[in-house]
């Protein structure tokens, strides 16, 4: 046996001269523990040779002054995630949230990525709603009262993408109580056979809205025009109008809309 010193805590141990012809770093350790704590320490030395600088020091300035994601800080460093997360617990630095990680990788991450996480986020949804399981939940979810309050504490108001801030209380319900505007709707979706003309999903007098191709206030003319009317389900109706909040209702957006 030869007598060789613990590479983290210099203890002298007996090595079998095989086990040191067999190192390939000529590093050897008393205990597990010994090489865990080396090893972490050569990592950090690796870590700070690359960035040039004390990993606290970088860390902290990174992620908690710059507000750097972690995935910024991976690429920069050339480290895991895994290996960040425990230099966050021996450095005492508080992760954030998930809706906090989110939102600072959004606001640092370019116009064309995204898009590219839009479209990816869109078709995973499709695909998940295509499942029997998935829709079942949605329509548990969709038809509890806690969700329909919801919905109609987001459409009310200023949150209704229809909303207009310039007229008044009284404007409001004197347009919506119209003389004939409900024999009016009624033609509209019998005309589109109680069809969504966006989605075409059929439905009845409540789940289908009549749509004002033109704007309802700005053309009053065509208020009970049926040439100016197309049938759209609440979701499109929702939709549309959200999209295209602040700005009065045309052909052109319309038709925009359809082709989407």
């Amino acid at each position: 046996m030869a007598k060789v010193k613990c590479s983290y805590c210099n203890k002298e141990i007996s090595k079998k001269p095989s086990q040191i012809a067999k190192s390939k770093h000529n590093r050897f350790y008393c205990n597990t523990k010994c090489k865990s704590l080396d090893m972490k320490q050569l990592k950090r030395e690796e870590v700070e040779k690359r960035i040039g600088q004390d990993l606290e020091e970088y860390l902290m300035q990174k992620y908690v002054v710059e507000k750097k994601p972690t995935t910024w800080i991976m690429e920069d460093a050339k480290i895991h995630s895994h290996y960040i997360v425990n230099c966050f617990k021996d450095f005492g630095i508080v992760a954030r949230n998930e809706s906090e990680r989110f939102q600072n990788w959004w606001d640092s991450t370019g116009q064309e990525r995204k898009k590219e996480y839009i479209k990816e986020i869109s078709i995973r949804a499709k695909k998940n709603l295509t499942t029997e399981q998935s829709r079942n939940k949605l329509r548990v979810t969709m038809g509890s009262k806690e969700y329909r309050e919801k919905i109609s504490k987001a459409n009310t108001g200023i949150d209704n993408g229809m909303y207009d801030s310039t007229l008044s209380k009284s404007h409001r319900t004197k347009t919506r109580a119209l003389f004939g505007y409900k024999k009016w709707a009624i033609k509209v979706k019998e005309r589109d056979n109680f069809t969504c003309q966006k989605c075409l999903k059929k439905g009845n007098t409540k789940s289908l809205h009549a749509h004002h191709i033109n704007d309802y206030y700005e053309y009053e003319k065509g208020r009970l025009d049926l040439d100016n009317a197309i049938t759209l389900c609440s979701s499109c109706h929702s939709i549309f109008h959200n999209r295209n909040k602040g700005i009065s209702a045309s052909k052109e957006l319309l038709d925009k809309f359809m082709q989407e």
